[in-house]
């Protein structure tokens, strides 16, 4: 994995810049965070990443750490990621943070996959 640090800018919203990048105006290098848009299925977690940083373990870390904000500030129970067919990168951050496929459903006009897990403080 690249050199990076980490930087909460709000509650539940990772961000991460790359090792070295100073100040507020460098783009982060990828963003994962709970969401549950009108009309979203449920709790979700969502990831971004700039395409000149896959393949790094960036989307997986934020990601991870947007779980466990979930789990431990929000309390949630379950926890989803909605995620276009053929975007297998997603699909492979999704099973490496323990979401697993669930079903396909309908959303926002298209045919997605719900991937999700159950959480547990315990």
């Amino acid at each position: 994995m690249a050199k990076s640090r980490l930087v909460h800018r709000t509650p539940g919203d990772a961000r991460l810049l790359p090792l070295g990048a100073g100040g507020e105006g460098h783009r982060p290098v990828r963003r994962a965070r709970p969401w549950q848009p009108h009309g979203f299925p449920g709790l979700g977690v969502g990831w971004c990443l700039a395409r000149e940083h896959w393949g790094k373990g960036y989307a997986t870390e934020a990601a991870r750490a947007s779980l466990d904000y979930c789990l431990r500030e929000l309390g949630a129970e379950e926890v989803i990621s909605v995620i276009l067919p053929g975007n297998s990168p997603s699909i492979a951050v999704a099973e490496r943070i323990g979401h697993r496929y669930l079903r396909d459903i309908q959303y926002r006009g298209q045919t997605v996959h719900l991937y999700g897990q159950r959480l547990s403080s315990k």
